[in-house]
Parts: C-alpha cells; sequence; structure tokens
C-alpha cells in the first residue's frame, strides 16, 4: 500500500491542482528508499520506497510548468510511538546519536517542520527533491552504522580537496 496509496493520493490531488491554479504535493518515502540495504531486511519496503521517490521526481518533472511543485521527505529513524521501543533498547540511542551530526534522533516535529517548509512559498524552487533524515553517507551495516566520507568521491578530489572550490 505504500506506493499504491501514495500513486493514487497524486493522481487525484493532481486532477484538482491541474484544473486549478497548480500546488504542491509532498510524498512520505523513506531513507530505505534511497538505496535500501540499511535499517532492517525489507526489500519490498525499500521497493515501495524506491518507487516513491521516483514517482515525485517524475511527477515534478512533468507538473512543474503547471505550477505543480513535487516533493519528498525521506526520513530516518524518528521517535515515534511504533519505534520508542527500538530506542528503548540500552545503547541504541547513544549508537545512533553518535552518527548524526546533529548529535541528535529525529522527532515528529522536525518531520512537521520540513513539511511546512516544502509546503510554503519559503521553498518556491525546490522541486523534484527528497529532504532526508539522515547523514548522506551513513550506511547501517547489520546492526552497526558507519560512516563512509568518501562515498562516489574520486580519490583525486579527496586528495586536493578540488570538490569544494568554485
Amino acid at each position: 500500500t505504500n506506493l499504491t496509496g501514495t500513486f493514487i493520493a497524486c493522481r487525484e490531488a493532481g486532477r484538482v491542482m491541474l484544473a486549478g491554479r497548480g500546488g504542491r504535493v509532498i510524498n512520505m518515502a523513506s531513507i530505505m528508499g534511497l538505496g535500501g540495504g540499511g535499517l532492517y531486511p525489507s526489500p519490498a519496503y525499500a521497493a515501495s520506497k524506491g518507487a516513491i521517490v521516483n514517482l515525485t521526481r517524475e511527477l515534478a518533472a512533468e507538473w512543474a510548468a503547471r505550477g505543480i511543485r513535487v516533493n519528498a521527505i525521506a526520513p530516518g529513524l524518528v521517535v515515534t510511538p511504533m519505534s520508542q521501543s527500538f530506542y528503548d533498547t540500552p545503547g541504541v540511542t547513544e549508537r545512533r546519536t553518535a552518527v548524526v551530526p546533529s548529535r541528535r534522533i529525529g522527532m515528529p516535529q522536525d518531520i512537521a517542520d520540513a513539511i511546512l517548509f516544502l509546503a510554503s512559498d519559503r521553498s518556491s524552487y525546490v522541486n523534484g527533491e527528497e529532504i532526508t533524515g539522515k547523514f548522506k553517507n551513513q550506511q547501517t551495516i547489520g546492526n552497526q552504522t558507519v560512516l563512509n566520507f568518501r562515498t562516489n568521491v574520486p580519490e583525486q578530489m579527496v586528495n586536493n580537496w578540488e570538490f569544494v572550490k568554485d
């Protein structure tokens, strides 16, 4: 239902927005949809959330000229009633916060704030994007989170910092 529900909601909202003056669509994806292989073994979940990411990008490109912006939020683990027992496990919160640059776990208000931003005119140039809730080069392998600072960066760029120059 992840993909089907999102597809139907986009289709129906799109009909109204395309007939009117445009609008904003904000889909809920997951960091699992940006590469899978992470928090827990669930290929179907990762595939459905990855499909939502690509649906978001496709609709953004297709509807942009008609005044509709389509973006997604792809949170990492957030403390919610559903995930609270995970964070209650001894050591989990400490291990997770150690690899997050802000040194804190996401909360529902963080997601709400991202939605408000994407729905507002302050994001008028943002279209077809995913706001993620994880450190971009973070990977979870088994039950251990590791950082890979060199992901997709050629070795010569890492050595002389060309990637930060204009």
